[in-house]
């Protein structure tokens, strides 16, 4: 996402512009420095933040900035973990593609339900794949009574799995689909039990998901290799919190 420049003002107690103050974001010293006493800065990542400057080791007051992504898909849901509830404005449905077993054939998918905090909830599972040709397959789109082999987890904000499921059988998803367009879902996510480490694990997401096609493929769906897919997940949610999300404005 795109956002509409930032300037901070950071004068002295003489209301003088200051060049030279550091950006302190979220608490770390960034290397963007003020001229003539503004700060111009980028934030390219959807959520609230804290910022302030730093002066010959003199800290300003801080500012609450929220950044929220207007072109995003709309919608609403909640999830539960470890007896605490999740709000969520946002969730990603990807088909992840074609999965062979020997003579059987599945369609994975996987869904993103993001609470307002960053913590999320992660569903793995699966569909039937209907024979397309010789070699050919295409997904048949999950409902309410279609899908099996279900797998979750729960990641904070910098990609940490907070838990998960340990076997099949921990976790059922159900998913209502009105309609699929412009890269968006239209339709109702919802798991009608879940247990996490001994604990109720919930979640649903009614309105527009946004959509991704991976068509991944030839890829075994044994409980092994669905941890593992787990695990590269979070570890790419982890790298992805590691990258710089405010950009300098010159």
């Amino acid at each position: 996402m795109t956002t509409d420049v930032i300037e901070m003002k950071v004068v002295n107690e003489h209301n003088i512009g200051i060049t030279g103050a550091e950006l302190v974001f979220e608490g770390q010293p960034i290397g963007i420095y003020s001229d003539n006493g503004v700060i111009k800065f980028r934030i390219n990542r959807e959520g609230s933040y804290i910022v302030k400057a730093k002066f010959n080791s003199v800290l300003s007051n801080e500012i609450y900035i929220v950044i929220n992504d207007k072109t995003a898909a709309v919608g609403k849901g909640q999830f539960i973990y470890d007896n605490r509830l999740y709000v969520c404005k946002r969730s990603v449905t990807t088909f992840t593609g074609i999965y062979h077993d020997g003579d059987t054939v599945l369609a994975g998918w996987r869904e993103e339900i993001y609470s307002i905090s960053g913590t999320m909830a992660l569903f793995v599972y699966f569909t039937a794949a209907e024979k397309t040709g010789v070699n050919g397959y295409k997904p048949i789109l999950p409902n309410n009574d279609n899908t099996i082999l279900a797998y979750g987890a729960v990641l904070d904000s910098k990609g940490k799995i907070l838990g998960k499921t340990e076997k099949q059988g921990q976790i059922k998803v159900s998913y209502s689909i009105n309609n699929i367009a412009d890269n968006l879902v239209t339709g109702e996510f919802n798991t009608s039990f879940g247990i996490i480490n001994g604990v109720e694990f919930l979640g649903t997401f009614s309105g527009e998901h946004e959509f991704i096609v991976k068509g991944e493929s030839n890829v075994f769906f044994t409980s092994s290799n669905v941890d593992h897919a787990i695990n590269v997940f979070a570890e790419g949610k982890k790298n992805q919190a590691k990258n710089r999300i405010v950009e300098r404005i010159y």
